[in-house]
């Protein structure tokens, strides 16, 4: 839940909002003079939020206090500040709770939904997610979906009028109010309500249309979220840019490590391929595997576990390096091919040269000496 703070020129705090699910304060309308402290218990964030016309003085209580709210909180809580106007978009998510967000599957999960069912005496009783119950004949439903943004009721054959009031003015309190369980709310400010008398619907052809749009939400895959809420995913496939960010994201993890190693060579005539291997993130067994290959083609020499650079082609090798890792990448991806530091294979020193080789290798790589193990 998230709990809302102003920091007063005495530099106490005045509770203006607590435990509201985000839609209740629009974004735009938080006073510029004010300097707020913004307490996220679902991302354990306490913010700072220093409006563009607040002063100095507020300011530096602010600073002051959310590090004692942050005592009170809990270490596990982190501090982050920022200037009004100038929002990040986890910020910006606080007071937009509807947005999508992507799971650690992959999955664009959006748009939550409920249905109920509504009893002879006016009250609404949450159902599981089922299409079925909209075709029982006796049934009244209700279900409230942020897809289309619409409070829906179904109205069995079998129901007489004084329920489909009392069934209405229920869809109108979740129409005004959405509806809440646990520490989800379900939409609010819907954008219409829907009604669908399931007795008139092939008379109809606008009713049919509504029907139609309504049960295709069934087919949707969807998660269970808490109590009957689901959340339905229009895309099951990964989130283009997501995926696209984590490329850009290990391109320049691979680029800054390439950076790293064309320094080191800039000023060392030699190197320790173990050193190498840890510059680059790589396997040291397939880092073995190629700088033979490496050393023939741009001019160096191995000497026992040392790559020995002398008048060879560095820049040609930085450039060379460069190409193979953008061929690993997507290997990396699927768990093939290049291997992180975290998963080094055992070495040991060679029994003839001293070269520091992967364990139970054949041949040296070094010396080209045949090994016989134990």
């Amino acid at each position: 839940m998230i709990k809302i703070s102003r920091v007063l020129d005495t530099g106490k705090l005045e509770v203006i909002l607590e435990d509201f699910l985000g839609d209740a304060v629009d974004l735009s309308s938080l006073d510029q003079k004010d300097c707020l402290i913004i307490q996220d218990d679902h991302n354990k964030v306490i913010w700072l939020w220093k409006g563009r016309a607040s002063a100095v003085r507020q300011k530096f209580m602010g600073a002051k206090k959310v590090q004692e709210v942050r005592a009170r909180a809990g270490l596990n809580y982190t501090i982050q500040a920022i200037d009004g106007g100038e929002e990040p978009p986890a910020f910006v998510q606080l007071f937009h709770p509807r947005t999508s967000s992507i799971t650690a599957a992959g999955r664009v999960l959006r748009n939550l939904a409920i249905q109920f069912d509504v009893s002879e005496e006016g009250i609404c009783l949450p159902v599981p997610w089922n299409r079925e119950r909209l075709f029982n004949a006796d049934l009244t439903t209700i279900i409230i979906e942020e897809h289309t943004n619409s409070v829906w009721v179904v109205y069995g054959i079998y129901n007489g009028l004084v329920k489909r009031r009392k069934t209405l003015r229920l869809a109108e309190i979740f129409w005004e109010q959405g509806y809440v369980a646990g520490k989800v709310k379900v939409g609010r400010k819907f954008a219409s309500i829907k009604e669908i008398d399931m007795g008139r619907v092939g008379k109809s052809p606008d009713m049919k249309k509504d029907l139609d749009i309504l049960t295709n939400l069934y087919q949707l895959p969807y998660e269970k979220i808490e109590g009957e809420v689901v959340a339905i995913e229009i895309e099951q496939k990964t989130d283009k840019n997501h995926e696209e960010r984590e490329r850009a994201k290990r391109e320049a993890d691979e680029k800054a490590r390439i950076e790293k190693l064309r320094k080191i060579v800039k000023v060392s005539n030699s190197l320790e391929i173990a050193r190498m291997a840890a510059v680059l993130s790589m396997d040291e067994k397939l880092l073995w595997d190629k700088i033979f290959d490496w050393a023939d083609q741009f001019g160096f020499r191995i000497e026992k576990d040392m790559v020995i650079f002398a008048q060879g082609n560095t820049a040609g090798f930085i450039d060379a390096l460069d190409k193979q890792f953008s061929a690993w990448q997507d290997l990396e991806h699927e768990k093939e091919g290049k291997i992180s530091v975290s998963s080094k294979v055992d070495t040991c020193p060679c029994p003839i040269c001293g070269a520091n080789i992967p364990v139970y290798t054949k041949e040296c790589p070094a010396c080209h000496e045949a090994l016989k193990w134990d």
